[in-house]
């Protein structure tokens, strides 16, 4: 985190820093929630499962990423009281295979994020494609999907996940708190 005049602030983290197990690259998404919570979403790593292929053999705990979110608190721990341990990691259980760009939705700590579902497979001429269907999920204040918006998905496209064309890209939400997507 970065102060004012643009310097790391050395009361958050370590030294400026939060330490979020991000799976090699950066967030996709983040927001400041009213509280003065940060949500991170992006990749992160499969925390305590096994890595039967030996893959990291530096940190054996990992096994692989995931996408998912991580909140934090305003001093840049993880915020223990989102999803349990401060990251919800998306599983088969909810069909989403991604998460993007995230906005606050709401005063009571919601937020609104791009997510992408696997759509159906099938043959072309230039072989099998895969369908990705892209929309907006709502994460509740303790980091569980909420199934009443949307049925836990609100679908905007569908295009070949080759190109990505199905995929949601950003979105604003008005004082009305209507959705708009690009």
């Amino acid at each position: 985190r970065l102060d004012v005049d643009g310097r790391l602030d050395l009361t958050f983290g370590k030294c400026g820093v939060a330490e979020v197990p991000v799976w090699g690259t950066p967030g996709l998404g983040v927001e400041i929630d009213a509280a003065g919570r940060i949500v991170v979403t992006g990749f992160f790593f499969d925390v305590g499962t096994h890595d039967p292929w030996g893959t990291y053999p530096w940190e054996p705990e990992y096994s692989g990423p995931v996408y998912g979110a991580a909140r934090l608190l305003a001093d840049g721990s993880l915020d223990r009281a989102f999803s349990g341990d401060g990251l919800l990691e998306l599983d088969r259980a909810t069909g989403l295979t991604s998460l993007g760009p995230v906005h606050a939705s709401g005063s009571d700590g919601a937020m609104l994020a791009v997510a992408d579902k696997p759509g159906p497979d099938y043959d072309t001429p230039v072989g099998l494609r895969h369908d990705t269907l892209g929309g907006l999920v709502r994460i509740a204040a303790d980091g569980t999907i909420d199934a009443t918006y949307g049925g836990g998905f609100a679908q905007i496209g569908q295009g070949y996940y080759v190109e990505n064309v199905g995929s949601v890209a950003d979105f604003a939400v008005d004082s009305l708190g209507r959705t708009v997507v690009a």
